[in-house]
């Protein structure tokens, strides 16, 4: 029998809602793709995710994906228009559940809040998956501004140019909530010895932003957070009007770079969508996990008040499928024992006729049976993964996949991760370049390195397999590779 492989990491994850996003993978996809992806497995073990999939068998979504994309930009245009309508839905939906008096709602009610947020949450996550399914396991759509760009530049007599161009033109010069959060912060420390409300500014910043890296089970930033940052930026002699010039200057002279690099490289207009549409795309992913972020703080509150109801913590109630919930809200029962075997180890498989979970025993055959574990096999002659943003750096191996794993980051060593999340920004803004086992141009190492300036290679597949803290290594973001040194 065939066996899936270990594809995708997360951390500080329950079941839900990470069990709607395989809803709309195995059960929704159709609608906009023409076909669902082969189901996988969720693995969850004490707040640690792993999804285990088919090898190939996101390419079989990916290529009529990117031969629509190719063709038809009214299409694309269309989706990208209905994700951001979509995930303004969902903002909305959970805000509602914010501003509400939870505590004056009947069961009933709150039912309906919660199976609203839900329906929402999927549409929102269908109409924001294009840019994934246009990648795929090996990044099938940055693989081709890869070659586009490699063939202009080949034909210029410029290939040495390869990290820096891929770097300009995939960036998109628009802020994130995150570019807005600095800015504002600056502008809020910029006026802190004229201004006598300073204290009630920085909490109404705390409020507006506290959900920046909450990803999926938070916690939320404290003031205490922010406060501790303007105590490093003042410390620094950190001029906050001069940055905010500077910010803006950067800006522009992106803008500038990108319009002077399609000149130079005489990009066609097919060409140059494709270039424009790698910017969407990483600007909605980034925008998509901002707005859920968002929404998971606010629709927390709706399940701290169901846990406070039934009895439960809110990592249990995270442990309640969506179509349980009714039973455990509407005829008050809830197998405690049971969710806090989930807690501990689970698997959730998604045949026709809805996702199911199983525990203990039968979930360890589960993994035995169809699930296979692949040895690291890197290239020969060290690492090799995408540009994410160009330059080299030499520095020890610092591999961080969780907050917990920041606490000893010195500055300049090498970030190495699975993938990176707003939760590891700390480390991130210390390290010399940054490497990841997945991603594409979309992704949130990605995107953070072309913020920060600092060399970026993802996607290598095997970087927090082969290497280990301390290593020293060379990281040579023009090429695409890592190497050990001696």
């Amino acid at each position: 029998m065939k066996k899936r492989i270990w594809a995708v990491t997360n951390y500080g994850v329950s079941l839900y809602p990470l069990c709607l996003l395989g809803e709309v993978l195995y059960y929704d996809c159709h609608k906009l793709f023409g076909r669902n992806f082969a189901s996988g497995i969720g693995e969850f073990k004490n707040g640690v995710n792993r999804w285990a999939i088919f090898p190939g068998s996101r390419e079989q979504v990916a290529r009529p994906v990117v031969v629509r994309i190719l063709k038809d930009k009214k299409w694309v245009k269309k989706v990208i228009a209905k994700n951001y309508s979509a995930c303004e839905r969902l903002l909305l939906q959970a805000d509602k559940t914010f501003k509400a008096d939870l505590t004056e709602k009947t069961d009933k009610e709150l039912l309906a809040l919660y199976q609203a947020y839900n329906e929402k949450y999927r549409t929102a996550y269908l109409y924001g998956w294009l840019a994934n399914a246009a990648e795929a396991e090996n990044n099938y759509f940055s693989r081709i501004l890869e070659q586009t760009l490699a063939e202009k530049l080949k034909s210029a007599g410029r290939p040495e140019k390869m990290g820096e161009y891929f770097s300009a033109l995939t960036t998109l010069a628009e802020d994130s909530e995150r570019d807005r959060e600095r800015r504002d912060f600056l502008k809020l420390l910029a006026g802190a010895k004229k201004n006598k409300y300073l204290k009630k500014l920085f909490f109404r910043h705390w409020q507006k932003y506290c959900w920046l890296q909450y990803d999926y089970d938070g916690p939320a930033l404290t003031l205490e957070y922010f406060t501790a940052e303007a105590r490093a930026l003042l410390a620094a002699k950190v001029n906050p009007l001069a940055e905010l010039k500077k910010i803006s200057a950067e800006r522009r002279k992106l803008l500038s770079k990108q319009k002077r690099l399609v000149k130079e490289l005489k990009l066609t207009p097919k060409e140059a969508y494709l270039f424009w549409l790698g910017r969407q795309f990483a600007f909605i992913k980034n925008y998509r996990k901002d707005v859920l972020y968002l929404s998971y703080y606010r629709h927390d509150f709706l399940l701290k008040e169901i846990g406070r109801r039934r009895g439960l913590s809110v990592k249990q109630i995270k442990h309640i499928l969506p179509g349980e919930m009714p039973i455990c809200l509407l005829k008050n029962r809830c197998d405690v024992g049971g969710l806090n075997e989930r807690i501990k180890y689970s698997i959730l498989e998604y045949p026709p006729t809805g996702m199911k979970v199983s525990i203990s025993a039968a979930a360890r055959s589960i993994v035995k049976e169809k699930i296979a574990s692949p040895e690291a096999k890197p290239n020969a002659g060290g690492l090799f993964g995408q540009t994410a943003f160009a330059g080299k750096a030499k520095g020890r191996v610092r591999i961080v996949n969780v907050p917990e794993e920041m606490k000893n980051f010195k500055k300049g060593e090498i970030l190495v991760s699975e993938k990176t999340n707003p939760n590891l920004l700390l480390a991130m803004k210390k390290a010399a370049a940054i490497v990841t086992d997945a991603g594409g141009l979309t992704c949130h190492a990605a995107i953070v390195s072309r913020e920060l300036k600092i060399p970026c290679v993802v996607g290598t597949k095997f970087a927090t397999k082969i290497l280990k803290n301390g290593d020293r290594v060379m990281v040579d973001a023009d090429k695409g590779a890592v190497n050990l040194l001696k």
